[in-house]
């Protein structure tokens, strides 16, 4: 559906009232609703939605097509007064809902009677409620960017060509280093989709992906149902705005949000296309995306590291755009053996031009900015060792784990600052084992750990990817050694982080898991220069894992425990959990919840993490109960963002009499 402000000139001054009380002006245009869609199939609605003097305004929706072909049809209402001449403007349906609201105090048009024809009641302005959503035109896209993969499809959009039918034989996940470089790759393969006719609709929709607490998800599907409706022909983004692979206390109500719109997705992908903007650029972030989506096929894009040659041609690129002559400062901060992101290049640059354009049209403030620049360096050399080591020190518990995270992190650094001094021998081993029950932040960890070791120059970029036994092992004789490879191209420069690695241990010598532990070590060996392989499981299943292959315990330099987490840490994170999802513990709820956490830390296979995940999941279905129970026609904001101790029960596979667990360690 294309949305239109039609724009057309008096031929005579507009009297919105003629003499002796007669019919009003806009009276003429009271039928137009009916008789256009009548006249059109219902293909057309439209309707006075604004009278000047010497102009007046009409709204136009169109179901199939552009406006082009239905001017004449409307033209053909038009009083003798007004010209035929006019100005068409595509406009966003939020708009077009003003159109209506002005029709419906002005131009005696019942508005909600619009809406209704058009299916869009209850989805713009003052009715929106659950769906947090905005639109946009397809421009021609002003930044740079780097990705081989988006030139690639590029590439292939320009040889499919326009299709005979509207169809879309793929849809896109796109993930970048921060959410600008994101934007910026959709836009890019938006212009190029419409620009050869793969989608015909210039309005695009940008659909956010946020928590889902006091959301009404039955709601906000009826109301995506709706956006994809009048998207056909054109695109619905996916902006995720939160990690959907970062801790348990995100992981859930993101998931829920995204699993029930991918729900109302597919019913319309083969009209309306569907990109989806990941919030970082691992691999196992598009595999959990692709699980709400089976039986979809995607094109992934990725941003690009860029080299440091490639990170001098681009800032040079930039100077040239702003006129200005690079200097030696310009390029001070890239580093030769190290990558970066656009975003990154694009700060180094902005500092620079700042600097440069003081210097020479502003000389006078020059020793100021001097200052300034070296209050910055100081700050920025006492926190080099980045957010990302900030978020990792700031999480609950994992005592042991940051204290050997931040050995490593040292014995690393110095290796690297012995090879600058020409002290080099061999290159140190880097690999690791993360030991530890379900739930215990081990793959969370490894994602920062990776960011970490960028952030302080160890590694180039930073790479994490997430694999289990069904990712390494293949189908064939053959093809699992050939995969394992493939996956350490993926990780290179990064972190391989290999989940449940235990279960490539198979009953029989010789078989697939075999193979992948094989190909395995041979790969840690031929990469151990710019990649680090992190092996995650139970601590007693790791021990058999170990010492499967003799040369795998040889090739691992830290092994990090991951301890239970107590019954006070387990609250502390229950607390992180509500103030993220905006709720309050009532007085009592800390008495309630620990004595659950320490009764249910004695199950089998305690969850941690999740079990607190779960645990507040229940209590927020409890209280809704409870709530809706309550015989009150008005519920305050305070009770909605209030649990109770009557919220919080303890699960009934939890009993006293469980036998606590071995500690973890080897």
């Amino acid at each position: 559906m294309r949305f239109y402000k039609l724009t057309y000139n008096a031929i005579t001054r507009i009297e919105k009232r003629t003499n002796n009380g007669k019919e009003c002006f806009e009276d003429l245009f009271k039928d137009i609703p009916d008789e256009i869609s009548e006249l059109t199939n219902g293909n057309v609605v439209a309707f006075l939605s604004g009278i000047l003097s010497k102009s007046i305004r009409i709204a136009a929706a169109v179901n199939d097509g552009e406006i082009d072909r239905y001017i004449e049809d409307i033209n053909s209402f038009l009083p003798s007064n007004i010209s035929d001449e006019m100005l068409a403007e595509e406009i966003t349906g939020e708009n077009f809902d003003e159109m209506i609201r002005c029709a419906d105090r002005f131009c005696s048009i019942r508005g909600d009677e619009i809406r209704e024809k058009l299916g869009i009641y209850k989805l713009y302005g003052q009715w929106r409620s659950e769906l947090s959503f905005d639109e946009r035109f397809i421009e021609k896209p002003k930044g740079e960017y780097f990705s081989l993969e988006m030139d690639d499809e590029k590439e292939r959009v320009r040889k499919s060509g326009k299709p005979e039918i509207e169809y879309n034989p793929v849809h896109y996940i796109i993930g970048g280093n921060s959410r600008e470089s994101r934007i910026n790759l959709m836009k890019n393969l938006l212009f190029e989709l419409k620009e050869n006719g793969r989608i015909s609709q210039a309005r695009y929709t940008m659909i956010h992906i946020k928590n889902s607490h006091h959301f009404d998800l039955k709601d906000m599907s009826a109301e995506a149902e709706i956006v994809f409706k009048i998207s056909a022909g054109g695109a619905v983004v996916f902006d995720i705005a939160d990690t959907i692979s970062g801790g348990e206390e995100n992981r859930s109500s993101v998931q829920e949000v995204l699993s029930a719109l991918c729900k109302v997705s597919k019913k319309y992908m083969r009209n309306t296309l569907c990109v989806f903007l990941l919030p970082d650029n691992n691999h196992a972030s598009a595999d959990e995306m692709r699980a709400c989506m089976t039986g979809e096929t995607f094109v992934e894009i990725r941003e690009d590291y860029i080299n440091s040659e490639k990170s001098r041609e681009y800032l040079s690129f930039l100077a040239k755009n702003d006129k200005v002559r690079a200097n030696k400062a310009l390029y001070k901060n890239i580093e030769k053996d190290k990558t970066y992101f656009i975003d990154e290049l694009d700060a180094i640059y902005g500092d620079w031009y700042k600097k440069s354009i003081i210097n020479k049209s502003f000389p006078a403030y020059s020793k100021y900015y001097e200052k300034q620049a070296v209050k910055v360096e100081k700050a920025e050399e006492k926190e080099k060792r980045g957010d990302a080591y900030k978020e990792l020190m700031s999480m609950i518990g994992l005592a042991d784990a940051k204290k050997v995270i931040n050995e490593a992190i040292d014995y690393f650094k110095a290796q690297k600052l012995f090879a600058d001094c020409g002290f080099a021998g061999s290159s140190p081993t880097m690999h690791m084992v993360f030991t530890g029950s379900p739930g215990t932040a081990k793959t969370t960890v490894a994602r920062l750990f990776a960011k970490i070791m960028r952030d302080n120059n160890i590694l180039s970029k930073g790479t994490f990817v997430e694999v289990g036994r069904a990712d390494l092992v293949g189908l064939y004789v053959g093809w699992t050694a050939n995969i394992v490879k493939e996956k350490f191209r993926k990780a290179e420069g990064g972190v391989l982080f290999i989940d449940e690695a235990y279960s490539l241990v198979d009953d029989r010598g010789g078989s697939y898991g075999d193979e992948a532990i094989n190909t395995i070590v041979q790969e840690m060996e031929n990469s151990r220069n710019d990649t680090i392989v992190i092996f995650a499981g139970y601590s007693d299943k790791m021990e058999e894992f170990l010492g499967k292959n003799p040369g795998l315990r040889s090739r691992i330099a830290f092994h990090v425990p991951f301890e239970d987490y107590s019954a006070e840490e387990l609250f502390e994170i229950a607390e992180l959990m509500s103030e993220k999802n905006k709720t309050v513990f009532a007085p009592g709820v800390k008495e309630k919840m620990i004595p659950i956490f320490e009764v249910a830390s004695l199950q089998p296979d305690f969850g941690n993490g999740r079990f607190v995940r779960n645990l507040m999941e229940k209590a927020r279905m409890k209280q809704a109960t409870r709530l809706v129970n309550s015989g009150k026609k008005l519920i305050t904001r305070e009770q909605v963002s209030t649990l109770i101790p009557e919220d919080f029960e303890m699960p009934i596979m939890c009993t006293a009499k469980e036998i606590k667990r071995n500690a973890i360690g080897f």
